[in-house]
C-alpha cells in the first residue's frame, strides 16, 4: 500500500543497528515538522549526528518517531533537536505557550517498575531532581508489550529527565516477549488510558505543549460561573474539591466519577508516586444547542478533549424548563484552560 511521500524521508540509507535507541510517540500531525520540506529537516538530523531517524507513516493519529546512535548522548541530542523544531512550528501560535513540551516515551512494560520504584520512591526522586511533570500510562499500547512515560517541562528538563529514566532501564532488561507499539493500531476508544492520540489524522496534539489561554474575545456562548473548590491532591489521581488532573494528584490514578455527570470520568491514569499540583474546578454554562458540538457522535469530540487537555469534563443535564447546561471542568490551572479553549473551538467548528 503507497504510504505518501513522507514515508521515503522516513526510511534512512541502510546501516548498522544502533546501539542506543528511543522511541517517541507524536500526534501525525507534527511529522511534518520533524520532516520538514522535501525531507530536508530529517536528512539534516541524520547526516549531522550520524544518527537514524525513522517516522513511519501512518493514516492513524499517531506515530512514533525512533531515534539511534551508537552513544545514548547522541540520541538525546537528537531528540533535543526534534523537540526543538515541533516547538519552533507551534511557536507560530501566538496563542499557545510552548515554554513546556511533553515527551511521550515508549519502554517495554517489564521495565516501567524501574522508573516507578517501590511505592513510587523512583519517579518521586525523578521528579525532584528535575522538577519535570512525569506520568507513567497504566495501560500497554495496543496489541503491544510498550508503555508510554510522559514528561512533561522545558526541552532540557524533558531530555535531563529521559536520560535517567534510560539509566534505570538498562538495569533491567526486557522479560518475556516483546512486541513494539505499531501506531496503525491506535485505539480511539482507550487512548487516553495508554497515552495515545486517539483521533483520525490531525485531531491530535494538544499535549505537547501547555495549554493556551482562553482565546481573547466573546465566549461564544461559554458563561463562566466561577471556580470550585481546590483539591488538595490526595487520594490516586484525584483531590477532595475537584478532581486530579493528569499531572496532579498521587500516582495518577483514576478520577472519582462526578455526581450528576453525563459524560463520566475524565482521563485514566497511570502509576506513580509523589506529590502533585493542587486541583481546581471551573464551571460554564451553555446553551443546549451547543451540547452535540461539543459531545459528538458516540462521545467521540468529548473524549479528545479530554485526552487533549487532561483536565476532567462532565456535563450536567439541563434542568426542567432549563435550556442551558452546566460543564463542570477540573484539574490543573493549564489545563482547565485548555478544556476551555477546546471547547470553545468544538463549538465554533461544528455548530
Amino acid at each position: 500500500m503507497k504510504r505518501g511521500a513522507d514515508r521515503e524521508m522516513a526510511s534512512p540509507q541502510k546501516r548498522h543497528r544502533a546501539a542506543h535507541e528511543i522511541r517517541v510517540l507524536i500526534p501525525s500531525r507534527m511529522a511534518g515538522s520533524v520532516i520538514g520540506k522535501g525531507g530536508a529537516n530529517i536528512s539534516r538530523l541524520r547526516t549531522e549526528n550520524r544518527a537514524t531517524v525513522n517516522v513511519p507513516d501512518c493514516s492513524g493519529p499517531e506515530r512514533i518517531i525512533t531515534v539511534g546512535a551508537d552513544d545514548q548522548d547522541t540520541v538525546l541530542n537528537v531528540l533535543a533537536q526534534v523537540l526543538q523544531l515541533i516547538q519552533d512550528d507551534l511557536g507560530k501560535n501566538e496563542d499557545l505557550d510552548t515554554s513546556s513540551m511533553e515527551v511521550r516515551a515508549l519502554f517495554h512494560h517489564s521495565q516501567v517498575g524501574s522508573i516507578i520504584g517501590k511505592g513510587g520512591s523512583k519517579i518521586k526522586e525523578l521528579r525532584e531532581a528535575t522538577n519535570a511533570q512525569i506520568k507513567v500510562y497504566g495501560n500497554v499500547c495496543p496489541r503491544s508489550t510498550d508503555r508510554a512515560v510522559a514528561i512533561n517541562g522545558p526541552i532540557d528538563v524533558c531530555i535531563e529527565t529521559l536520560n535517567k529514566c534510560l539509566a534505570l532501564v538498562s538495569e533491567n532488561p526486557p522479560k518475556g516477549p516483546i512486541e513494539r507499539y505499531d501506531p496503525h493500531n491506535f485505539d480511539e476508544f482507550h487512548a487516553m488510558e495508554y497515552g495515545g492520540f486517539g483521533e483520525p489524522r490531525g485531531g491530535g496534539g494538544g499535549d505537547f505543549f501547555r495549554g493556551p489561554p482562553p482565546p481573547r474575545g466573546p465566549h461564544r456562548g461559554f458563561r463562566p460561573r466561577g471556580n470550585g473548590g481546590r483539591g488538595d491532591g490526595m487520594g490516586r489521581g484525584g483531590g477532595r474539591g475537584g478532581g486530579g488532573g493528569m499531572f496532579s494528584g498521587n500516582g495518577f490514578g483514576p478520577r472519582p466519577p462526578f455526581p450528576g455527570g453525563t459524560m463520566g470520568v475524565g482521563p485514566a491514569g497511570g502509576v506513580g508516586g509523589g506529590d502533585g499540583d493542587q486541583a481546581s474546578s471551573s464551571q460554564v454554562t451553555i446553551p443546549n444547542e451547543y451540547a452535540g458540538a461539543i459531545i459528538g457522535k458516540g462521545g467521540m469530540r468529548i473524549r479528545r478533549i479530554r485526552a487533549e487537555s487532561g483536565a476532567g469534563i462532565t456535563l450536567a443535564e439541563s434542568a426542567p424548563g432549563q435550556n442551558e447546561r452546566i460543564i463542570t471542568i477540573s484539574g490543573s490551572q493549564g489545563q482547565i484552560r485548555m478544556a476551555q479553549y477546546l471547547l470553545q473551538q468544538s463549538v465554533k467548528e461544528h455548530l
